[in-house]
């Protein structure tokens, strides 16, 4: 990702079909799920010849840095005034064909009045998340969506659960459609390891309340130490408000020995190429789980809370293992059997098929410029 501070913005230029220039805002310059998603569907869309500038809310860690599919734009100021003032002055600047905005929150009404008032016409508006469940989140959800169709900014929802979701608080804006995020994670040949090193078993993910990292951390506690032999390891890579308070329930569990907290981690592919099994234990506010494809891809055993998004994403258990949620003792049992005789995983062709970049940048671009590209991936809802 090349720095706009450091290379002259390109000229402005008619737009086409091949060389649509499209604005992507992201939450902060974090290597998140959606913002990893963000970065996989720049790839595509510029091996399919489209310019694509990046732009964050808060620079936040700073993680994302480096990639040829996009220029990073410095991060956008606080403070509502300031930061409108600034995204009017970048829009101006950049004349793109399209915004996209992988944000659902007032920040994507507040920007997205800023380009209509342009002249951009070319909006839409990513939501990851389903409606929280306590009564505050579904009014500001539905707030939201209000302004968002009385803006007439298309809703893409990375799955069919976040869409039903969302149409609990209103109705979608006109041209809204389900697209199913990619991974264009190259897969790597399985790490080389003695007969007795220690089974992994890692969880990649935030360290926040919408996970449920708790349950992963109880259920190895309530593992064997070892099973075949070989000691048992869990690796947890993330970052976030919770990490204190996981790295003390390690200790109090009696794992924190065979407990590794990594941190953000840039080379996700070759973290799961080292790894026996694959953990997504999270909650039903889960909206699509972008490391469950990524598992997939690299050829690792899966498992999964059983919520509606893992539920959608692993087609109901046919790409992976299906755990009730919030059950530490059925954690257990379905992680020690998978790590005592690794199931088969899905042929990667199948998971590309699914989940391709390519698959994602024709979602996008059908939201964006309908009538320009193939059918919507996913769907229209």
């Amino acid at each position: 990702m090349r720095h706009a501070a450091a290379l002259p913005l390109p000229a402005a230029r008619a737009a086409t079909p091949a060389a649509q220039r499209i604005l992507h805002v992201i939450a902060r310059q974090d290597r998140g799920g959606t913002e990893v998603a963000c970065l996989t569907l720049c790839g595509a869309l510029h091996a399919g010849g489209a310019e694509n500038h990046i732009v964050a809310l808060t620079r936040g860690g700073g993680a994302i840095t480096a990639a040829d599919a996009a220029t990073l734009h410095p991060a956008l100021p606080a403070g509502r005034a300031a930061r409108m003032a600034a995204f009017a002055r970048l829009v101006l600047r950049l004349k793109p064909d399209g915004i996209v905005f992988h944000v659902f929150h007032a920040d994507h009404v507040t920007l997205g009045a800023v380009a209509r008032a342009t002249g951009m016409r070319r909006l839409a508006a990513v939501q990851g998340n389903p409606v929280p469940a306590h009564q505050r989140g579904a009014r500001t959800a539905a707030l939201l969506l209000a302004a968002t169709r009385l803006l007439g900014i298309p809703l893409i929802s990375a799955s069919h659960t976040v869409a039903a979701s969302m149409r609990t608080a209103g109705r979608l804006p006109a041209g809204s459609a389900v697209v199913h995020n990619a991974t264009a994670l190259a897969p790597l040949p399985r790490a080389r390891r003695s007969a007795d090193a220690p089974l992994v078993a890692g969880m990649v993910a935030r360290l926040d309340p919408i996970k449920d990292h708790a349950t992963l951390l109880a259920a190895v506690a309530r593992m064997p130490d070892t099973i075949a032999g070989r000691p048992v390891h869990l690796h947890i890579v993330g970052d976030g408000s919770l990490r204190g308070r996981l790295e003390a329930a390690a200790q109090r569990l009696g794992i924190a020995h065979r407990t590794v907290f990594r941190g953000t981690r840039a080379d996700i592919a070759a973290e799961l190429a080292g790894w026996d099994a694959f953990v997504l234990s999270t909650t039903r506010d889960e909206g699509f789980g972008v490391v469950l494809i990524e598992a997939l891809a690299a050829g690792v055993p899966v498992l999964a809370s059983d919520v509606p998004a893992c539920r959608e994403v692993l087609d109901g258990g046919a790409l992976g293992r299906l755990v009730p949620a919030a059950d530490p003792d059925a954690l257990a049992a379905a992680l020690a059997g998978t790590l005592a005789a690794p199931p088969p995983v899905p042929a990667r062709a199948a998971v590309a098929e699914r989940y391709g970049p390519a698959r994602m940048a024709q979602g996008y671009r059908g939201v964006l410029f309908p009538g320009r590209s193939p059918a919507r991936a996913g769907g229209a809802v």
